[in-house]
C-alpha cells in the first residue's frame, strides 16, 4: 500500500492497488511492504527483497524516479485503514536505493532485519520506502495485487544454510581469523574453538539436543554482550563487537537449524 500527504487523503490509504508509489510532486508518497514469514526459516544467511519498478516516464510527464530511503516499520498498519496521519513510526535502516534509469529491479538486502524478526528482537511490521526527492518524480512499483504478470510482484528471496556442521566449521575458520588480542585472554581463542569442535562431534553422533544446549549455554553466552547491551559484558570472551557479533550470528544460525533435527 502507499499513503500520501495531500489534503483530503485521510479517509484512507491506497491499499489493494496494483502499484506502489514512491515520490511526489510537492506532496509525498510513502509505500509499505510486508511479507508473511510464517513458513519461512527463522534465520537466514541472506534475505533480499526484490521490487520491480516499471517505465512510466517516456512521455516526460514526470521526471525520473527519485532515490529512495528504506525504513523499518515500527508499528501496526493495514491496507484498509492506514493513511498519512496515522502512519506508524519508521526507523531509517541506512539503506539507500539509487534512482533507476530504466525499468528494472530494486534489490534490498534486509538480512540483519530479517534475522531480528526471526529471533523475536523486533516484530515484523515490514518496511517502508520514502522518497529523497518530491519534485514531480515517482517510482512506480508493481504490488502483490498486480495480476498481469505475477513474476513482477514483490519477492523476498531467503537463503539459509541447512547443514549445521558446515556452518560450525565456517565458524571455527572465522573464529581463528580474529586477532588473538581481541580475546579477554590469549587462551580463550583455543578454548572457544574446542567448544565448537565438541558441538560438531555431538552433531556427528546424532546428539542434536545436546549440541544445541551446549551452543546456547556454553558458547552463545560468551558472545552476546554486544548484541544485548551494545558492548562486551563480563561473560564475553571476545572483546571487540564486530568480531563478537559475527560469531554470535553464526551460532544463532546453527541453534535455529538444530531445532528441526
Amino acid at each position: 500500500m502507499f499513503v500520501r500527504d495531500r489534503d483530503g487523503d485521510d479517509a484512507g490509504g491506497y491499499g489493494h492497488r496494483i502499484l506502489l508509489e514512491v515520490g511526489g510532486w510537492s506532496d509525498t508518497y510513502n509505500s509499505y511492504i510486508r511479507f508473511d514469514l510464517s513458513e519461512m526459516p527463522s534465520y537466514a544467511s541472506s534475505a533480499v527483497i526484490k521490487l520491480y519498478c516499471f517505465d512510466y516516464f517516456e512521455d516526460q510527464k514526470w521526471g525520473p524516479p527519485p532515490s529512495i530511503s528504506v525504513h523499518q516499520v515500527m508499528g501496526q498498519w493495514d491496507e484498509d485503514s492506514t493513511h498519512w496521519s496515522n502512519q506508524p513510526p519508521l526507523f531509517d535502516l541506512g539503506i539507500d536505493l539509487s534512482a533507476l534509469t530504466e525499468p528494472g529491479w530494486y534489490e534490498i538486502d534486509i538480512t540483519d532485519l530479517y534475522n531480528d524478526w526471526g529471533m523475536g528482537t523486533f516484530e515484523n511490521f515490514g518496511i517502508a520506502l520514502t522518497p529523497d526527492q518530491t519534485d514531480n518524480r515517482f517510482a512506480l512499483i508493481y504490488s502483490s495485487d498486480f495480476l498481469v504478470d505475477e513474476s513482477l510482484r514483490p519477492k523476498l528471496i531467503v537463503e539459509s544454510t541447512s547443514d549445521p556442521t558446515v556452518v560450525l566449521q565456517d565458524t571455527v575458520v572465522e573464529l581463528n581469523s580474529i586477532d588473538p588480542l581481541s580475546f579477554r585472554n590469549l587462551n580463550l581463542q583455543n578454548s572457544l574453538t574446542n567448544k565448537l569442535m565438541a558441538a560438531i562431534q555431538l552433531i556427528a553422533s546424532g546428539a542434536y539436543d545436546e549440541a544445541r544446549s551446549k551452543l546456547l549455554n556454553d558458547v552463545l553466552r560468551k558472545t552476546d554482550g554486544c548484541i544485548n547491551v551494545g558492548k562486551p559484558d563480563k561473560n564475553d570472551w571476545i572483546q571487540d563487537c564486530p568480531s563478537q557479533e559475527t560469531i554470535y550470528h553464526y551460532i544463532i544460525e546453527v541453534v535455529v537449524s538444530l531445532e528441526s533435527y
